[in-house]
């Protein structure tokens, strides 16, 4: 629990937190640059506090203009020992919020084809194991990972308990994804099961509470007495089985960090917290995480940080793993199908509005060609029409947000008479400022845009300038109707389109007419 009283520039917080850790009382007492912090055993509160809030017993801490309130996103964390850092949660939460909505979006667009699944199941099955076994020593690659599970054989060279450790992990993962299944709450005896298979069946205390205490290497925390691990436990197991209010990833760091606090076995915590977390993410619909052998540093660093209630640190890997194994996900599944999350993303209003807007623009390219080919038997000219790839999704959500990265080549025209040539480049760029300006837009929309051949290359191609045979600079396709944009002697003017055929015609005309000096008729 975590209290904030504000009063004027004074900010006076209390932090109680209580759960496998004893009473926990903490002060934060600020002012601009000035901090005092006091974090205590609830037996030497009582004077702290008198002392710090007598250093400031004349403030108004208490007014009836801002009265004491719960920071939002602690309320989240009742019932744990955990607090969030007031500075770094609000983006690592906006961080989890916008993973949830990509999870769900996948979610929502059906399950994963079998081609993905299988794809995922190669890479993933092995390499979680691989690199939560290293994590803590195993000494085997990814390729002897595999040997040793699909054969059951000892890695020649390699310590023999190594071998037995991933295949009792490969048994520990089966029956994890078997539970992910259910929809029952998450046992205590479950747990226990999932210990017990991964340091083995036939290991004396094989999923029982420990009876001694124990030290982690490396690492400043003393887990709880052994007489205490069972209250613990079930304590732990009770908020486990309520916890399905917080966002997935936060549920997962914290489960995973007060599992390892208690420390409930004499071997396997790490493996079985691990295995844990990622029947907790399957359960909420996410992918697993995994927490590779390169981040054992960072690892233990937000677990040493959970140590103190700290939270944070380890929200915020778990988030970063899950973004690396949606990002998995997505390129496979964009190699298999050819869906990619970019594509998702966009809602079905914003798709709807995309297959609108590339009709429009198909029906201009087929328009403006069919309109030059109808010339060739009248002028005695020959047309070459090169059509290019439509803009992608992806290319159009680019082009709205300005960047030129969706930019995209449309048509090549070459039209040859009497010997002369002319080249015309149409392709989709973002709209000008001007054209933004005179529809009223807030944003830049995909835009037609023209480039002719460069008498002095590179590039191959320049944008038309003032010297072009037709005063259009840009045509665009918005809410149903064509919009030319024209560069006059009396400035920009914009001129609204119903009709995609009168439009094209009079700009086949002045180009004809520009290029050869040749009136068009009709």
């Amino acid at each position: 629990m975590c209290i904030w009283f504000c009063a004027q520039e004074w900010t006076f917080r209390v932090d109680l937190s209580r759960g496998p850790f004893a009473w926990t009382f903490r002060v934060d007492l600020s002012r601009g640059p000035f901090a005092w912090t006091f974090r205590a055993g609830a037996a030497e509160v009582a004077d702290a506090l008198a002392h710090r809030l007598s250093l400031v017993a004349t403030l108004p801490l208490f007014d009836d203009t801002r009265p004491f309130r719960y920071l939002h996103y602690m309320d989240l964390l009742q019932a744990t020992p955990y607090l969030l850092d007031e500075e770094r949660a609000p983006r690592v939460l906006e961080a989890a919020h916008k993973l949830d909505d990509e999870v769900r979006l996948l979610r929502q667009n059906g399950a994963l084809d079998a081609v993905t699944l299988a794809r995922l199941r190669t890479e993933w099955g092995y390499k979680q194991i691989h690199e939560s076994a290293g994590i803590e020593g195993n000494e085997l690659s990814l390729s002897e990972t595999e040997i040793a599970i699909q054969r059951g054989i000892t890695i020649s060279g390699k310590p023999p308990e190594h071998s037995r450790e991933v295949q009792n992990l490969f048994n520990a993962v089966q029956y994890a994804e078997h539970l992910a299944q259910g929809n029952t709450p998450i046992t205590e005896w479950e747990i226990r099961e999932l210990q017990s298979l991964i340091v083995g069946r036939d290991v004396v205390g094989a999923g029982a509470y420990r009876a001694i205490e124990v030290e982690i290497t490396n690492s400043p925390h003393k887990p709880p007495h052994p007489i205490v691990v069972p209250e613990q436990m079930a304590q732990f197991a009770a908020w486990l089985a309520a916890a399905a209010h917080l966002p997935v990833p936060l549920q997962c760091a914290v489960a995973h960090a007060w599992f390892v606090y208690i420390h409930p076995f004499t071997d396997g915590n790490g493996r079985t917290a691990r295995a844990l977390s990622n029947l907790l993410l399957i359960r909420g619909g996410y992918p697993i995480v995994v927490v590779r052998r390169k981040d054992r540093q960072r690892y233990y660093e937000a677990l040493r940080a959970s140590d103190n209630s700290d939270i944070t640190p380890f929200l915020e890997l778990i988030v970063d793993r899950c973004q690396d194994s949606l990002r998995q996900i997505d390129r496979i599944r964009q190699a298999t199908v050819g869906i990619s999350l970019a594509v998702l993303k966009v809602k079905e209003t914003d798709l709807r509005r995309f297959e609108l807007w590339a009709a429009g623009i198909r029906l201009f390219a087929t328009t403006f060609a069919s309109l030059l080919k109808d010339l060739e038997a009248a002028l005695g000219c020959s047309v070459v029409i090169q059509d290019y790839d439509m803009p992608s999704v992806e290319d159009y959500q680019a082009l709205e947000q300005g960047s030129a990265d969706g930019n995209t080549w449309l048509q090549r025209i070459t039209v040859t008479r009497a010997g002369e040539t002319r080249s015309l480049l149409l392709w989709i760029g973002f709209s000008s400022k001007s054209l933004m300006t005179m529809l009223n837009l807030g944003h830049p929309i995909p835009a037609i845009k023209m480039s002719q051949p460069n008498d002095s290359p590179p590039p191959a191609w320049i944008e038309v300038d003032a010297g072009f045979v037709s005063s259009a600079r840009e045509f665009a396709y918005h809410e149903g109707k064509f919009t030319r944009m024209d560069q006059q002697r009396t400035g920009l003017n914009a001129h609204a389109f119903d009709n995609v055929q009168v439009l094209c015609a009079q700009f086949v005309r002045e180009l004809i007419e520009g290029w050869f000096a040749r009136p068009v008729s009709g």
